[in-house]
C-alpha cells in the first residue's frame, strides 16, 4: 500500500488536499469549522474534463456527511478548487 501526500489548495473558507493511495486519488474537503468529507476517484478518471463531476460529488458528500447546506457560490468555489487541484496533479503525475 503506497501513499503520497499532494499539494493543498485554500479558497474562501475551504481547504482541499489529497493523496494518492492504491491507484486512487483521495480528495478531502474541509471548512473553517473543521467539517470534512472525502471523495475517492480512480487515477484513470482524473482529468480537468471531469472536474465538474468530481466537484459536485465532493460537495454532495460534504453535505451528506455534515448535514449542512452549501450556497451556490460554494459549489462554484469547490469545482474551481478541484479543477486547480487536478491541473497541479497532472503536472506532478503526467
Amino acid at each position: 500500500m503506497t501513499s503520497k501526500e499532494l499539494t493543498e489548495i485554500n479558497d474562501g473558507g475551504f481547504r482541499l488536499h489529497g493523496k494518492v493511495r492504491d491507484n486512487r486519488l483521495q480528495l478531502r474537503l474541509e471548512d473553517t469549522l473543521g467539517r470534512s468529507a472525502t471523495y475517492s476517484i480512480d487515477l484513470n478518471d482524473v482529468s480537468v474534463e471531469n472536474s465538474h463531476r468530481i466537484g459536485r460529488e465532493l460537495k454532495m458528500e460534504f453535505k451528506h456527511i455534515n448535514n449542512s447546506v452549501l450556497e451556490a457560490s460554494d459549489l462554484s468555489r469547490i469545482i474551481g478548487m478541484v479543477q486547480n487541484y487536478i491541473e497541479l496533479f497532472k503536472k506532478q503525475f503526467p
